[in-house]
């Protein structure tokens, strides 16, 4: 027997959809990107190929979040793929600032004809999207939680009912005791 899900927060649901069609395009921009920069440098190599794996994996992800609005479990489970990516984003995030000279390094090498002071903007304007893109997961998995939270299946709704029935059953026991004992002791001072 199959279970029937009853539907969520309708509004938690689209703020969701919302964001999750954000994460595909930011996904898309970065395929888009790393495309360009594989096509113009003509390297291949890690520069090019880990952002264009990062935006498949952000395009996918963003696309599934549609077959969510009836799963339970597939809505966990996106809920614990988009809170390690959360945590991912927010220790490259981290390592990106605790570590800023090694990376500076890094892209000179990497881009040699860039100026410094060219380079240092685009890493500062790099920063604040890693930061953007970091509470933007972080406020994504809350509004999935939240709308995972509100999703409700027949078998919460048996269990709840099942609760409310031996809760029920158990009061008319505890009164049936009670009138019992009553009329026992009645009986007895008579």
């Amino acid at each position: 027997r199959q279970r029937k899900m009853k539907v969520g927060n309708n509004c938690l649901f689209v703020i969701f959809i919302i964001a999750n069609v954000i994460i595909a395009l930011i996904g898309i921009g970065i395929i888009v990107g790393s495309g360009w920069e594989l096509y113009w440098t003509h390297e291949f190599n890690a520069y090019g190929f880990v952002p264009l794996l990062i935006g498949i994996f952000l395009f996918i992800l963003g696309i599934t979040s549609f077959c969510l609005r009836k799963s339970k479990g597939g809505m966990m489970c996106y809920l614990i793929f988009l809170l390690i990516l959360f945590v991912a984003t927010l220790l490259f995030t981290i390592l990106f600032y605790a570590k800023h000279d090694s990376i500076i390094d890094m892209a000179e090498d990497h881009y040699p004809d860039l100026e410094q002071v060219d380079l240092d903007s685009k890493l500062n304007a790099l920063k604040g999207a890693f930061v953007a893109f970091t509470v933007f997961l972080g406020c994504t998995w809350l509004v999935g939680l939240g709308y995972c939270c509100s999703v409700k299946d027949d078998w919460e709704d048996g269990y709840s009912q099942m609760t409310h029935n031996y809760q029920t059953h158990f009061v008319r026991q505890f009164h049936r005791v009670q009138l019992l004992h009553f009329s026992i002791s009645s009986k007895k001072k008579k």
